[in-house]
C-alpha cells in the first residue's frame, strides 16, 4: 500500500481469518464465487487483471476476444482524492451525479 493515510488505516484493523465465499453466499455460483475471489485479492500482485477476468469461465457467454477494445494508454487518475478538500470533493460528486443524469435523460429521449 503506498497511500500513507492507507498504510495507517490498514494497519490499525484487527487480523481476522478468511471467511469463505461459501460461507457468506450459500448456494451461489461456484465459478462466479471464484471470479469474486480472484477480483478482490487483497494483494495486487495476486488479484487477476482485466483480460483474465474477462476470459473466466463465469464469463464465458459474455466475452468474445476478437472484440474487446484495449486502451491504448493506461488509466490514471489526475489527481488523489484522498488529498482532496471535502468541500471539493463535494463539489466533484455533485457535478457527476448532474453529468450522469443528463446522460440519462438524453438516453430516455433517444427512444
Amino acid at each position: 500500500i503506498s497511500n500513507p493515510k492507507a498504510q495507517l488505516y490498514v494497519s490499525s484493523l484487527p487480523v481476522r481469518p478468511a471467511v469463505a465465499w461459501t460461507t457468506v453466499y450459500p448456494g451461489a455460483n461456484r465459478k462466479m464465487l471464484d471470479l469474486l475471489d480472484k477480483l478482490l485479492s487483497f494483494n495486487p500482485a495476486t488479484r487477476c487483471v482485466v483480460e483474465e477476468a474477462l476470459a473466466h469461465p463465469f464469463m464465458a457467454e459474455y466475452y468474445d476476444p476478437n472484440d474487446e477494445p484495449v486502451a491504448k494508454k493506461p488509466f490514471q487518475f489526475e489527481f488523489e482524492i484522498d488529498d482532496l478538500p471535502t468541500q471539493t470533493l463535494k463539489e466533484l460528486v455533485f457535478q457527476e451525479v448532474i453529468n450522469f443524469n443528463n446522460n440519462a435523460l438524453k438516453c430516455d429521449t433517444a427512444f
